[in-house]
Parts: structure tokens; sequence; C-alpha cells
């Protein structure tokens, strides 16, 4: 890293140590003068120790610019900025990870865009050439509550400028990296719950986007774990009512998140709906509502699992189903529900997984964890992101994992160059032996495989993750996606075989609602009209409902 020889002038380049007389007008020849300080601050980080205000009052010199500008709708003052390469300097210098500057930049950022209202070239411009994605990918976690609450105001403000017109300017296609959406997620469980809600109406907000992609990048991994997560987290927040009743905390969380799921399954989103849908049966009201529901009913003789399962008390059970189907207004849920209450005989997979708690997500976690993603290995790396989508964006050698490694929270370095190293050699032989983009692709898998072979075990938790996480969210995800597709590909057949051998792709096994909803449509239509015509009915609706209700009571 480049020194200080001299305190006053470097490479020529004066020093400049007040800058009253550029507070005024901004001009293309401040802008120039101003380019230049910067570049040294970031060439030279010594002179932020040297000069610690002088940075400072740059910076927010800058944003000053900016804010008269927007506010008075001067939109060839970004384009100055543009040209002087001034976001890309302010990026450099946030790279320095300085506490008390990268505050001064996120909250300065954070103000401009909230207050973008009819200068709509500076928000495009702001937003593009990745400089807000760059900033987002930096680890927080290092800094204290301080920054985090600049940095979440950050995110509330970018969300309020998504839209179908800015929606590509966040979204990386060829990376396959949404930046704004990852460090949401990283932040589903954080412990304020102020946090989590900008999360939520951040996940609602991109949603609404009608756009293809979106429910695409939605419905693989990493971000189709949200949905698991959610509805793990109601699971939990019962068991914390279960241990401490005095807590309330809990039961708030649980009624604003049942109303975040109203308000996801209201977008109307087939894809979304029908992985939220069964995601909620599989995880939460299937092993724990109805589960303590026929023990209330019928005794805990019919539970296999006794001894994995601490029995919650009824009360707590009671008061989280009612608060369910009060918040929950979706009709397929509560058709449902009713089914399970009301059918004679529950169908057997449903029983099935009414029996037996889930398999737990080895990436959920229930607390806060500042520190979760840096125990994360290269092999969970791959585990928690694989899709064909994933693997073809290191191709990409503009790709965000391999440029920003060092800035997120992964610490794979040495990983990623080996995978560099790979994918220029992939690139070149797809040039010169005119590959397509299938065989290419194909390549990139396989030398991903061939380093898991060198742990079989790793090989078979990646499987068992993502078996029993497409039998919990009704898609097959990750690598059981591609065995599927792929059934005669000796590379997938090959690791599989030296997979974990309890993990069986033929047993995927999931709950469909669509079908469990048709199912009792047809049923009660067809009772509704024998009861009509007087017929004796061979299909019985069992008043299950009648018992609940007696225990509600009493």
């Amino acid at each position: 890293m480049a020194k200080i020889k001299n305190d006053d002038e470097i490479n020529g380049i004066k020093i400049i140590k007040n800058f009253d007389s550029y507070i005024g007008e901004c001009t293309v020849e401040n802008l120039e003068l101003l380019s230049e300080q910067l570049k040294l601050y970031y060439t030279y980080p010594d002179l932020i120790d040297k000069f610690p205000t002088l940075l400072k009052d740059l910076i927010q010199l800058l944003f000053k610019y900016l804010m008269d500008g927007n506010k008075n709708s001067e939109e060839d003052i970004i384009g100055c900025f543009k040209d002087e390469d001034i976001f890309n300097g302010i990026k450099n210098v946030y790279y320095l990870e300085d506490y008390e500057i990268n505050c001064i930049i996120i909250q300065s950022l954070s103000i401009l865009i909230v207050n973008i209202v009819k200068a709509k070239a500076f928000l495009y411009c702001i937003l593009s050439n990745n400089f807000v994605n760059d900033l987002l990918l930096i680890d927080f976690s290092k800094y204290d509550d301080e920054y985090f609450s600049y940095y979440v105001n950050f995110l509330k403000s970018l969300v309020m400028r998504i839209d179908d017109n800015t929606f590509l300017l966040f979204y990386n296609e060829r990376s396959n990296c949404f930046p704004l959406i990852d460090c949401a997620l990283n932040l589903y469980n954080y412990s304020n719950s102020m946090t989590r809600t900008v999360v939520n109406n951040i996940i609602l907000q991109i949603l609404k986007c009608d756009m293809k992609k979106i429910y695409e990048y939605f419905t693989l991994l990493p971000s189709v774990n949200y949905f698991n997560f959610i509805s793990l987290r109601m699971k939990d927040i019962i068991s914390d009512l279960n241990t401490n009743i005095n807590n309330l905390d809990p039961y708030e969380d649980l009624i604003d998140l049942t109303l975040f799921i109203n308000d996801l399954l209201s977008l109307g989103q087939p894809k979304i709906n029908y992985i939220v849908r069964n995601s909620i049966f599989y995880y939460f009201l299937l092993p724990e509502i109805f589960q303590s529901l026929f023990v209330l009913i019928y005794g805990d003789d019919m539970i296999k699992n006794k001894n994995n399962n601490i029995r919650k008390k009824n009360s707590i059970v009671i008061l989280c189903f009612l608060t369910f189907l009060i918040n929950i207004k979706d009709e397929t849920v509560m058709y449902i529900i009713l089914h399970l209450l009301f059918s004679e005989n529950i169908p057997e997979k449903i029983e099935r997984y009414i029996l037996k708690m889930p398999e737990i997500n080895p990436f959920y976690s229930y607390k806060w964890n500042k520190n979760f993603q840096k125990d994360i290995d290269f092999s969970k790396f791959i585990s928690l992101n694989y899709s064909n989508k994933f693997l073809g964006s290191f191709l990409n050698m503009d790709n965000y994992y391999l440029k920003n490694m060092k800035r997120v929270q992964f610490d794979l370095q040495r990983e990623m160059e080996t995978i560099a190293l790979k994918c220029e050699e992939i690139n070149l032989r797809g040039k010169l032996e005119k590959l397509n983009n299938e065989t290419i692709l194909y390549e990139m898998s396989q030398f991903i495989f061939d380093l898991f072979n060198q742990n079989a075990e790793a090989f078979g938790q990646m499987t068992n993750y993502h078996s029993n996480l497409s039998n919990g969210l009704g898609i097959k995800v990750g690598v059981i996606k591609e065995m599927f597709n792929n059934p005669n590909d000796t590379v997938y057949m090959k690791n599989k075989k030296k997979a974990d051998e309890k993990t069986d792709i033929n047993k995927i096994d999931y709950i469909n609602t669509d079908i469990i909803k048709n199912s009792f449509m047809c049923d009660y239509k067809q009772w509704m009209e024998n009861l009509n015509n007087k017929e004796k009915s061979n299909i019985k609706f069992k008043p299950n409902i009648f018992r609940i209700t007696f225990y509600l009571i009493y």
C-alpha cells in the first residue's frame, strides 16, 4: 500500500486542508479537484490518520453538491459526478472500512435516495454500475449498533425505490446476484423486531414487481430458504412461549409473522403461494399445531417420536392456532385446515407428517448470531447456494462472489481463487472448441462435484439438506433438482453413490396443498349435493372440530 512522503503534496497534487472555498456552487473545476483529493485518500490510506477530519469534510461536501443538485433539479451535476468517476471513488473509500467515514457515506446516501423526487436521473445514476450493490456487500457484522441502524435505514431507503423500472439496477442477472435480497435474508432473525419488519417489507416490495426473473430467483437457493425460515420461526415461537409464558415478545412476533404471511399470499403469485403454503403446513401447522391437537383429543400413544417431542401447553398451542386463523385469510390454507378437522380419513401422507417432526434446516437459527456466516466453510457455501444458475454465474469473470469475497461474510478466498482459475480454463476451452452453454455448464458442475469428491460426507450432507428442503417446500431444489432432471448423468449418479446412504432422492415425497384443497372441495361438493337431494352420503365428515371446540371452552 502506498505511503505518504509529504504532508502537503503527493505526486504533484496538493492536499486541500480547508474546503470552505468549495462550499458554494458546484462546478466542473471543483469536482475535478475534489475527485483528485478523493483518489489520494483511498490510494494513501495513511492520510486518514494524519488528517482525520479532512476526508469527512470532503465526503459531506460531495453529498451536499448532490443534495443541492437534486433539490434544484440540476441533472447535469449527476453527469459530472459520473464523468469524474466520483461514485467509484466514494466506493473505494468505503472499502477502507473506516467506521466514521462509512457511517457518513451510508447515512448521507440514505437521505439522498429518500429525497429524490423529480430528478429521476439522479436515482438511476446512483443505482447504476453496481455502486449501491457493491456497498451492500460489505460485512456489517464487524460494526456496532449505531452503524447497523444506519445500514438498516439504508436498506429501507432502497426498498422505497424498487419498482418495475429500477428492478434490473438491483439485480445482476449474469452473476445471478441480488445483493439487496441477500442482505435482507441475512437479517431474517435479527434480535430487533423493527429490523425483521424491514426485511419482510423488502421481500414484499420486491415480489410486488411482476417479473418472472424475481419469482425464479425466489424459487432457487439460497432465497427459497426464506419461506422455510419463517415457518420454522413460527414453530420456535411456540417453544419459546412454552418455556416462558410471561414473555409476550414472541407472541407479538407471531402476530407480525402471520400478518406478513397473509400479505405474502395476498400478492397472488401462484408459485410463491404454493411454496409458502407447503412450508407452513410441513414445518408449522402439521407437526406443531395438529400434532398437539391430536394428542389433546386422542392422547399421546399415537406419537411415534415422543422422546424427541417437547410437549406443548394446550393453551399456548390453541392461542397460536387461533392467532393464525384470525390473521391468515388465504382460501386454500383455510380449506386444507377444514379438511383436516372434518374429514373422516386423513391422507396417509398428511398423517405421517403430523406424527413426525421434520428435519431442521442446518442454516436456520431462531436467535440472531452475527458470526453465523463466518462459520460457513466451502462445502456449506456451495450447499447453501447450489443451482445451475449459481454454477453458471461463476463462468462470468465479473462475478460478485469472485470479485468481492474479501468484503463479504464468507472467508473462502482460497477456494474462490481455485474456482476462478478453473472458470478461465473452461471459458477458454468453450471459445476454442465452440462449446454450447449446456456443455460449459456441465463442465462447471463436474468440477464442483470433483471438489466434493474429496469429502463424500460433505456431499451426503448437501444431498440430505436439499432432500429435506425439497420435501418441506414442495419443489425440488439444489442438487435434488439436477438429479431428477439428469437421472442418467454419470457425474450426478457417481456422486450420489458417495453420498450418505440415508439420502435417497427417489423418496422425495412432499405435500401438494393444491391437490389437498381440490380433493376436499370435490368431497364437500358431493356431500352437500347428496344432503340436498336427501340421499344417503357415502362421504362422512368426522366432527373433530366439536371436540376441539369443547376443549377451547373448558
